[in-house]
């Protein structure tokens, strides 16, 4: 499928709150940091650099006690972490955070989907489009859209690499999503964000929501309070409708892929709540884990729509 050009489709947008306070832009310099920082902090980067010292330390005669005992403990850690309850916990806890199925009033002014789902780099060389794990996000979007044909929808994702700005998921998105029976004029796309205080900020400057709307906010349940967080940050009340949930099931302790499986999902939660830590640092979110008032919220915005 040939994804279309990069602008976004023309609909109807919506006018209304007001502008953002400057500071919370994010700077070049600001997010390339937030890379380099994720990077080096990212568990396995983190693995990486202990095995790599552990063996160094082997191979060293002063320092050979000192390397086993290194990699003893990693290997302890590691299957300790793998075993253990620490990551169903962190996973949940992160997806337990808000409700889901939310019920959702009879209209819904606009959807809004963050980007993530899409591989660019794998559909450029593929010449197809490529979706991964967090493809929930968009087959649960056409979903909201079918069951609410007055709903704009509003899809916000451009590159998060650094180093290929151009390969943004947003056109491939727009292509997918009309495929999918999206029709053009409800459709918006952003793609030019970097990530997800970005994905909030450019989504709010180019449909500019009214107070009173009722937009609805698709992302993957471990992404969702980080999301909410920032939307409420922006005074923009969003109905969070989280999708692509990985827990609530019992692992099978007889597939041989759990331990690879649960260090992946560890890693997505790690990634998660440093995240959490690094927005409520820089003021894009209002508290480190976002969510107590959210059923509050939804409730009063459904309220002022009946």
């Amino acid at each position: 499928m040939p994804p279309p050009s990069p602008h976004a489709s023309a609909g109807p947008v919506a006018t209304g709150l007001a502008t953002n306070p400057p500071e919370l832009y994010h700077t070049s310099m600001g997010y390339v940091l937030s890379k380099v920082i994720g990077a080096l902090l990212a568990p396995g980067m983190v693995l990486a650099i202990v095995f790599a010292a552990g063996v160094a330390m082997l191979w060293s005669r002063r320092r050979q006690r000192q390397g086993r005992a290194l990699l003893t403990i990693l290997v302890l850690v590691v299957g300790a972490m793998l075993v253990s309850p620490l990551q169903p916990w962190l996973t949940e806890t992160l997806e337990n955070r808000f409700p889901g199925n939310p019920p959702l009033p009879a209209h819904v002014d606009g959807i809004i989907v963050l980007g993530g789902a899409i591989e660019p780099l794998v559909s450029e060389a593929r010449q197809r489009i490529a979706l991964n794990d967090a493809a929930e996000r968009l087959t649960a979007t056409v979903m909201l859209a079918k069951t609410h044909p007055e709903a704009l929808v509003l899809y916000t994702g451009g590159s998060a690499d650094p180093l290929r700005q151009d390969a943004a998921e947003a056109p491939l998105a727009e292509a997918l999503l009309r495929a999918l029976g999206v029709p053009a004029d409800r459709l918006l796309v952003e793609g030019k964000s970097r990530n997800t205080f970005e994905n909030a900020l450019l989504s709010q400057d180019l449909v500019k929501p009214q107070a009173g709307q009722v937009w609805v906010l698709v992302t993957s349940a471990r992404h969702m309070p980080r999301s909410v967080g920032i939307f409420h940050r922006l005074n923009w009340p969003v109905i969070p409708y989280p999708v692509d949930y990985q827990s609530g099931g019992d692992f099978a302790w007889t597939n041989v892929d759990l331990p690879l499986r649960r260090g992946r999902l560890l890693a997505q939660a790690l990634h998660e709540w440093v995240g959490l830590a690094y927005y409520a640092l820089n003021g894009w979110t209002d508290r480190l884990f976002p969510g107590p008032d959210d059923r509050e919220q939804v409730e009063k915005t459904i309220s002022r729509t009946k």
